[in-house]
């Protein structure tokens, strides 16, 4: 059976997704604004663990750069950290699936 769209169901539906849509950016919003406020005033402060905080300007003409050695270095200390816990990255397996990929793309060529 066929039910009639009418403006107040259209309405209904609506402002149910829209309330949904707003609590979860409300929570969003929570989430960061207790962690921004945990971080030091100053950049210079900001420790390696909480780099990714840091402002940063994205602007048409920005570029995406390879990752330092320091970067590098913090990924991997990060890891052995994780290692100990026990949740350590997969960052082999990725690398894996990386390289499976690439292979993938050779094997009709040849």
């Amino acid at each position: 059976m066929r039910q009639a769209v009418s403006v107040q169901s259209l309405r209904e539906n609506l402002t149910s997704r829209t309330a949904l849509h707003n609590i979860n950016q409300e929570n969003a919003i929570a989430l960061f604004e207790q962690v921004y406020s945990g971080l030091p005033e100053h950049e210079d402060d900001i420790n390696d663990s909480e780099a990714h905080w840091k402002a940063c300007l994205i602007r048409p003409e920005t570029r995406v750069r390879k990752t330092t050695q320091a970067e590098k270095d913090v990924v991997a200390k990060a890891n052995r950290e994780e290692e100990r816990s026990g949740a350590a990255l997969a960052v082999s397996r990725k690398t894996k699936l990386k390289s499976k990929i690439a292979g993938r793309g050779k094997k009709g060529t040849g």
